[in-house]
């Protein structure tokens, strides 16, 4: 493995150690402000808000800026709007809701130079026939990372503080920043100028995304996969606090949980596609994390959360895995950020849906709430499985 290849998935690792510890920070920090279940769900939306609204106009700036400045660009913007809270922590100011969702809002907007940016350099980086185990492995650091991120996000929390938790998150973007700044330079073909050539190329990134079948099946499967984590995401510092009366501890554990089965899977379908296409297979997970989903709303012992929160990330790992090696394979190198910004806008459409459901549906409790989308997931799931056996012939789908 080259140099240039470990600074990248250095670079992941630490940016999304990050994530991890970003999520449970902002999550906690909702609900800790206002005293409501609905505000962790509120605190997420404006993400998916800024991804439906801005996503595919960023997806066609991105694939005209050069592939490194424009994750370089993202991450600092992420780092330095992530520290804010310290900084008002430490002028004495008492953090508000709207401080912690101006935080949520420029988290999001550094995301829409960096994610479609962090695809693209992998492409330059890797071949194209070996994407799908690079796919892999780039889940398992990803899940890996997160595990430390969310787990000791939580004890950080509870140990320090929330600011604290803030500023170790802006540092860790200056280290993810530091990392790419190694790498070379990712340039892109030289475009047009001007309004019309922009609108051009932000058509054309729809017109080749809509055309492609297999795309938009890989959007779907992403999207509502991503939808059980944006569920959890919304309902488990509320699930953790008021049903299983536990702290921040065991909200970062369980959270965390998700991710040590996320690694697993990861390293395992990495081995099992050196000899097996697994074509189908994320219909199949797709379907088992709605059944673990479901089974999650019955549980109150924090062992038991734990465990079938991390099949629930275990199955959606195996999913995305799958999904993303493929879309990584067959998307033009050109169009990828486009491309991961029309996939981004399809999950967050649904991602509005689910992290509002507490706020609209507040007559369900959240196990009413994990339960019914577990359903939703299965039927989708099998759905589509079936569709997909019926357009292909059995013996090319390598699913046994």
């Amino acid at each position: 493995m080259s140099m240039q290849i470990l600074l990248f998935y250095c670079a992941m690792l630490v940016s999304n150690l990050f994530r991890g510890l970003f999520i449970v920070t902002i999550a906690w920090g909702a609900l800790v402000v206002s005293g409501s279940i609905a505000a962790s769900g509120q605190i997420f939306v404006i993400n998916q808000i800024l991804n439906v609204v801005a996503g595919p106009g960023f997806g066609t700036l991105v694939d005209r800026l050069n592939r490194r400045f424009s994750v370089i660009l993202g991450q600092a913007i992420v780092g330095l709007s992530t520290a804010t809270p310290f900084v008002l922590w430490a002028l004495g100011i008492e953090l508000q809701f709207w401080h912690l969702a101006l935080v949520a809002f420029c988290n999001g907007f550094g995301h829409l130079f960096a994610a479609g940016a962090l695809d693209g350099m992998l492409q330059s980086l890797i071949p194209v026939e070996k994407r799908p185990q690079a796919a892999s492995l780039t889940n398992g650091i990803r899940q890996a990372s997160m595990v430390a991120g969310a787990g000791g996000g939580g004890y950080v929390i509870h140990l320090l503080g929330l600011p604290s938790a803030f500023l170790i998150g802006s540092l860790l973007c200056l280290i993810t920043i530091s990392c790419i700044a190694l790498l070379p330079t990712v340039p892109v073909a030289k475009k047009a100028r001007g309004y019309a050539a922009f609108m051009g190329e932000l058509k054309e990134g729809f017109v080749y995304f809509r055309q492609s079948g297999e795309l938009v099946t890989l959007a779907l499967v992403s999207a509502l996969g991503m939808s059980a984590g944006q569920l959890s995401n919304a309902l488990l510092p509320g699930f953790i606090k008021l049903i299983a009366e536990g702290d921040s501890g065991l909200y970062g554990l369980v959270d965390a949980g998700w991710s040590v089965g996320g690694v697993g899977v990861a390293f395992l379908v990495g081995f099992l596609l050196r000899r097996f296409a697994l074509k189908g297979w994320e219909y199949i997970l797709l379907a088992g994390l709605g059944v673990t989903s479901a089974l999650f709303s019955f549980l109150e012992v924090p062992v038991t959360l734990v465990i079938v929160h991390g099949l629930m990330g275990a199955a959606f790992s195996g999913s995305k895995i799958l999904a993303d090696g493929r879309l990584l394979q067959i998307c033009r190198e050109d169009m990828m950020g486009r491309v991961r910004a029309n996939v981004q806008m399809a999950t967050s459409l649904l991602g509005i849906f689910v992290y509002l459901s507490p706020t609209y549906l507040s007559g369900l409790t959240a196990q009413q709430l994990y339960f019914g989308w577990g359903v939703v997931l299965v039927l989708a799931g099998l759905g589509l499985f079936a569709a997909r056996r019926n357009a292909v012939p059995a013996a090319q789908t390598g699913v046994s």
